[in-house]
């Protein structure tokens, strides 16, 4: 028997039902392991051998394990050391990381934030709103309040510049709701198209357990829904006694329409929304979406289309997985057509105005203010497509020269080398 010990990292396990969800924080890797096989990983974490560790699962279980292969799966997952490797040092100011004796930074804050308290405070804000919304039909976000004044252009740039400190506390409220369990969660800024946008990364989610995971994941579009209704209420704000709203009152009305807009996309579950991400941690499903891609795939080319040959293979499923794929896979092509009537209800009724807008201002008659108006809107509009357009070519031609570097450094090595 040889007393071959495996060096471990230091390793989280989260009990999820019969599997539980191993995970080495620092690298944000994770996998989903049966008990047994969590069990054996304990059992090596202890200090055990390999063969004490074999010997151990084949006398608790009744049947042998590879325990060679379980450590090549253990190293793909960077779980185990490799000739002493220590553990990597995470990026970032001590009071960013937290520490024994000093926790995350923002922790305290997400506390308060998502505190019992807090919730009655925004339960009756909400409460406000939509009585008020009731009983003064003026308050309502509707989509003509996206409009809010008669100037295209002034709309589409304000709109913009009042929806990015919304968008940013949707995803910053993911943060400190992750922040207040002591979880590294990281807010950034990217570019999706020629779109600024604020991402969120959650990760360390699955470190924690699954009722802890709901909040962090819903925390964005709980606070869409409060931001919706302090908006209303500052348009009641500006209400005057005759019950016409003030133009402040109309620029946040016309936000919170926005924002009702971005709250029902979330619930469009099969494109990794927020949404998405709820149902797929209450199915107790670690891959929902590329689960249901491969599903919806193998029965679109394998049944209607009879083209096997485009299928692919399935990932591997357990007997939970197939279970929710039954009754999810059909359900997905029906809520897909439904939610996406509902969402394009949403958008459609503000496109039309926008339309005729710009068709009542181009047929108006001489060079008015509503001619150019309209054409200013359009320049705006169709212009950001070239900026998309420059932001592609300007990539392309990065990848071109990092291409011709890395085959000139190439080409460089193979003359340096003696012969």
């Amino acid at each position: 028997m040889t007393t071959k010990r495996v060096e471990l990292h230091p390793l989280t396990f989260v009990q999820d039902g019969d599997e539980v969800v191993v995970g080495r924080p620092d690298i944000e890797s994770y996998a989903v392991f049966p008990v047994d096989g969590a069990e054996l990983l304990r059992r090596l974490e202890g200090g055990s051998s390999l063969d004490e560790a074999a010997a151990w699962y084949e006398r608790t279980y009744l049947e042998p394990v590879d325990v060679e292969e379980f450590l090549d799966t253990l190293r793909d997952l960077g779980f185990a050391r490799d000739g002493g490797e220590a553990d990597p040092v995470p990026a970032g100011p001590p009071d960013r990381l937290g520490t024994a004796d000093r926790p995350i930074r923002w922790q305290r804050f997400g506390q308060a934030v998502f505190s019992p308290a807090a919730a009655a405070g925004y339960g009756l804000l909400v409460l406000a709103a939509i009585v008020l919304a009731w009983r003064w039909p003026e308050v309502r976000p509707t989509p003509s309040h996206v409009f809010f004044t008669g100037s295209l252009v002034l709309v589409q740039l304000a709109l913009v510049v009042g929806e990015l400190p919304l968008i940013f506390l949707h995803e910053g409220a993911h943060v400190l709701a992750g922040r207040r369990l002591g979880l590294t969660s990281r807010l950034g800024v990217g570019r999706r198209l020629y779109f600024v946008v604020f991402e969120t990364t959650l990760t360390k989610l699955l470190s924690v357990p699954r009722r802890k995971r709901y909040l962090p994941l819903a925390a964005g579009m709980l606070t869409d829904v409060v931001v919706c209704a302090a908006l209303v209420l500052v348009a009641v704000a500006g209400r005057g006694p005759d019950g016409a709203v003030s133009f402040l009152g109309r620029f946040a009305l016309g936000l919170a329409y926005l924002t009702i807009i971005r709250i029902v996309w979330q619930f469009l579950f099969f494109m990794e929304t927020d949404g998405h991400h709820l149902l797929a941690t209450m199915l107790k499903v670690t891959d929902l979406h590329g689960m249901t891609v491969g599903y919806l795939r193998r029965w679109l080319f394998g049944r209607v289309l009879r083209k096997p040959e485009r299928v692919g293979p399935l990932p591997y499923l357990s007997e939970h997985d197939r279970a929710v794929l039954r009754w999810f896979g059909p359900l997905t092509l029906i809520a897909s057509v439904l939610l996406t009537a509902l969402a394009l209800a949403t958008v459609l009724p503000v496109l039309i105005v926008y339309l005729g807008k710009v068709a009542a201002g181009l047929v108006s008659s001489g060079l008015g203010v509503d001619f150019w108006n309209a054409v200013g809107s359009l320049l705006l509009g169709f212009g950001q497509f070239g900026v998309l357009g420059a932001l592609a070519l300007r990539d392309r031609r990065r990848r071109r020269r990092a291409a011709a570097s890395t085959a000139s450094a190439a080409s460089a090595a193979e003359l340096t080398v003696p012969n």
